[in-house]
């Protein structure tokens, strides 16, 4: 995704030593930061008096890790798949969440009847 071992906003590969400020201070790690904090069950006001940055930005930030949560803790049946491609989940980034390959996560849709169209997507 950036070149920094990093394939999706919930895979940030560092650690993250002080969060409160990675959030507070507009660096190119905040977004991660910000992932991680939605992770830990932060609320989208806790977060917005942290960093200022406009509520409808953080609302997608929590939505892409409430849907990751949801796909790391159910199996992936019709309902999980047809919600994780709806907020634009690539086929790759399901399958790493799931410990799965690509192509299995493909055939998943295939037989689901899931497809791909821009009009799909909830964002």
């Amino acid at each position: 995704m950036l070149n920094i071992g990093a394939d999706g906003l919930t895979s940030y590969p560092y650690p993250t030593e002080n969060l409160l400020q990675e959030i507070h201070e507009a660096t190119d790690r905040r977004l991660f930061a910000l992932a991680l904090f939605f992770e830990k069950r932060a609320s989208l006001k806790q977060v917005q008096a942290l960093c200022q940055i406009d509520p409808w930005f953080l609302l997608h930030i929590q939505s892409i890790t409430q849907i990751t949560a949801l796909l790391e803790k159910q199996p992936l049946t019709q309902d999980p798949l047809r919600i994780a491609k709806q907020y634009g989940f690539s086929d790759q980034t399901i399958g790493k969440i799931k410990n799965i390959s690509q192509e299995k996560v493909r055939k998943l849709r295939h037989r689901y009847q899931i497809r791909i169209s821009n009009e799909y997507c909830l964002f």
